[in-house]
């Protein structure tokens, strides 16, 4: 029993101070291990001492830490390296289920390097809870460090609330430390904090690696012991949440507001990867981050999933957004391979509780894009798949299954709530946006928008105010309204000369006339437009006409470049690849030089060639 002095309980000092064992004792506390008796300084100091053990896996060897003055264990200084902090209860009483917490963090690491904090076998784990600032603090150049198998925020089952008063572990200007490991006995519990379960901040805080962990959930995986705020909070570079290798994925649920948030202009480079965000461990239920399953503030130049296997995130089930990019700061992001409103197997809907991603103020993000693997499943929220507002400018939108389950045919709709809503939404002031393109594998398939208390949702609803927004390529079927939607509800018709403005400029459509099969596919028609401009007119190919006698775009045709006249007219006729079935009907879309894309056309049906 070694409390009440006025120092530390223990201090190891110096470089001749190593390989010494600090095992079986109550550190800070009485004999019952349920009163404190503060030590003035930590429970134990190892200041510049390397290579000792505090605690360790025999039976009985852990040490309790809890009621001291300052921290429960301390590696502070050049040369604590190498020291190892193993089986000890540190900040609760003797029993691991009551709070008797140091007055500052469990487990401070200031300067050292290597150290292991925990372990993979169960008699490795360190319970740090209760503590009046952070379960583990690393800070200033401290490099190196390995935390795993750790019980943090939780009592000793891992299943109630017994939080450190500031984060679960916070990494501050120190970097290339682990949190976790692929294997389930390395996975940390890192839950029921009041402030966040993991903070990385300053510049230094680089290529930390956050892997394995449960962030929110109990060691169940089932249900939420979720930190007080986000689970993992950034504002620092190149740091990886996650990862592609099997067991890499953090399981980040049950915390409020978000998952995952990343904020400010330091906030950028990180690697958010392989990861269940809002879901139990098993991805077929729900376990809902109050607001966002991940959320980037004025954050740069960060990626969230990937092309490569593993990659993707599976972000569902969470209160509001899937996803969220606000502020002018947040640019140059890449959203690719996830699973955004659905259950692990895409399958079935595990929906957001509003939008599948929002974005507002952010510009030349890229969600999805043309590379195999880059496209999001995006799918089953209640509200919108995309909503972009508030100046969302410049962003593209690539590759993406928009409102289907992973086959790109089944019916997975966004915007089923109640009230109803469309698959993406551009508001005002959102310009030069691209949604889809005719290079391979940029199109989007966007399908199943609802039809709801007698309200048609489009595929597309793009409100005046947002122009030069470029619709390519696109596999738009089965939406309650209209393909396209622009300005006023429903089909907007043409006018002479294309004078008007608004919604895309509302750039008229073309008017088709005659459509053919054979040997390929011919299309004839007109376009009156702006007097003597180009326009890229593209072909689609629909099994029927939508209910209002104008078109969606199920199949992408091809394309042709027009030039209208003095008389703002010109007509066309288009040699397209590809055969179309009789009965099929074929719609066209038309975009001026700015990238204004129309509504789609009236449909014509598709007759057999003539013969010659």
């Amino acid at each position: 029993i070694i409390s009440g002095n006025g120092g530390s309980g223990v201090y190891l000092t110096g470089a001749g101070s190593k390989g010494n064992l600090v095992q079986g004792n109550y550190i800070g506390t009485d004999a019952s291990g349920t009163l404190a008796i503060s030590n003035a300084g930590d429970g134990v100091t190892a200041q510049n001492a390397g290579g000792n053990s505090i605690g360790g896996t025999d039976d009985g060897a852990g040490n309790l830490l809890s009621g001291n003055a300052q921290g429960g264990a301390g590696l502070k200084g050049l040369g604590s390296d190498n020291n190892l902090v193993q089986g000890n209860y540190i900040g609760t009483d003797a029993s691991g289920r009551l709070a008797l917490g140091n007055i500052l963090s469990g487990i401070t690491i200031f300067g050292g390097n290597s150290n292991l904090v925990g372990g993979t076998s169960a008699a490795a784990r360190n319970i740090v809870s209760a503590n009046k600032l952070s379960g583990i603090f690393i800070t200033t150049n401290s490099i190196g460090n390995l935390l795993q198998g750790n019980f943090i925020g939780v009592d000793v089952t891992g299943t109630k609330a017994l939080g450190n008063a500031v984060d679960g572990v916070s990494i501050n200007s120190a970097g290339s430390n682990i949190v976790g490991g692929t294997t389930a006995g390395a996975r940390n519990i890192i839950s029921g904090n009041t402030n966040y379960g993991i903070e990385i901040f300053n510049t230094d805080a680089t290529a930390n690696l956050i892997q394995g962990n449960y962030i929110g959930p109990g060691v169940t995986g089932q249900s939420a012991v979720g930190n007080k705020y986000s689970g993992v909070y950034v504002l620092s570079s190149g740091n990886i949440i996650g990862g592609t290798a099997s067991g890499a994925g953090n399981l980040i649920s049950g915390n409020n507001p978000n998952g995952v948030f990343l904020v400010g202009p330091s906030a950028s480079e990180n690697l958010v990867q392989g990861n269940y965000i809002g879901t139990s461990a098993a991805g077929t239920g729900a376990m809902a981050n109050a607001v966002a399953g991940i959320g980037l503030s004025d954050a740069p130049g960060n990626t969230i999933g990937g092309t490569s296997a593993g990659a993707g995130n599976l972000i569902s089930g969470n209160g509001a957004h899937g996803i969220y990019l606000i502020g002018t700061g947040t640019t140059r992001n890449a959203i690719q391979g996830n699973k955004i409103g659905t259950d692990v197997t895409g399958t079935a809907g595990l929906g957001n509780a509003t939008i599948g991603i929002y974005l507002e103020r952010a510009a030349t993000n890229s969600i999805g894009g043309s590379d195999p693997g880059a496209g999001n499943l995006i799918s089953a929220n209640r509200n919108w798949g995309i909503f972009m507002t508030n100046n969302a400018s410049w962003n593209s939108l690539q590759g993406n299954l928009i409102g289907t389950a992973a086959d790109g045919v089944s019916d997975l709709g966004n915007g089923h709530d109640i009230t109803g809503f469309h698959a993406v939404e551009l508001q005002p002031g959102c310009h030069d946006n691209i949604i889809g393109g005719a290079s391979p594998g940029a199109g989007n398939v966007i399908a199943f928008a609802p039809v709801l208390n007698g309200i048609y949702y489009a595929g597309i609803r793009i409100r005046d105010g947002a122009t030069n927004n470029l619709i390519s390529g696109n596999s738009i079927f089965s939406n309650g309204g209209l393909g396209i939607d622009l300005g006023v509800y429903l089909v907007t018709a043409n006018d002479n000369c294309d004078a008007d403005s608004g919604a895309n400029m509302l750039q008229n459509f073309p008017v088709l006339t005659e459509a053919v099969s054979g040997n390929g596919a011919g299309v004839r028609g007109t376009l009156n437009s702006r007097p003597n401009q180009a326009f890229l007119l593209q072909f689609f190919a629909n099994p029927a006409c939508d209910s209002f006698g104008y078109g969606e775009g199920r199949t992408y045709l091809g394309q042709q470049t027009v030039v209208t006249g003095n008389d703002c007219t010109t007509s066309f006729v288009a040699s397209l690849p590809g055969w179309v079935p009789a009965g099929y009907v074929i719609t066209a879309t038309a975009t001026d030089i700015a990238n204004n894309t129309s509504e789609f056309s009236a449909c014509v049906p598709v007759g057999p060639a003539p013969a010659l």
